[in-house]
């Protein structure tokens, strides 16, 4: 997923068409950090137990670029993408539900 086509699906779900440009850039950049965490803890339990080591060490590494850590994962992660696309999706359900939840405890304070 590109970020240009993440940054659209985070202001889709998220409902914040209607804020100010800067207001939701800084909400993107919240969520794009919440959902790489997650990608990548994701990633770290999918991968065989032997390879976790080694891709830590991959992404503490300054010299290791975004293109190799990609090729490290698709070789070591069968369908990948069909992976990835199911923790977005995951993430952006949970993300919903907690919204809807504190939306309801909001009204829920108000009564």
């Amino acid at each position: 997923m590109n970020e240009e086509v993440l940054k659209k699906e985070i202001v889709k779900r998220l409902g914040i068409e209607a804020l100010p440009d800067e207001e939701q850039n800084e909400l993107i950049d919240q969520v794009n950090e919440a959902l790489i965490t997650r990608i990548v803890f994701e990633t770290m339990e999918k991968l065989p137990e032997d390879k976790v080591d080694e891709f830590k060490s991959m992404l503490e590494s300054e010299t290791t670029t975004a293109e190799e850590v990609d090729k490290y994962i698709r070789d070591n992660i069968e369908n990948y993408d069909e992976f990835l696309g199911g923790v977005v999706e995951s993430f952006f359900k949970d993300m919903e539900k907690s919204i809807k939840e504190g939306e309801d405890n909001s009204s829920e304070e108000n009564n």
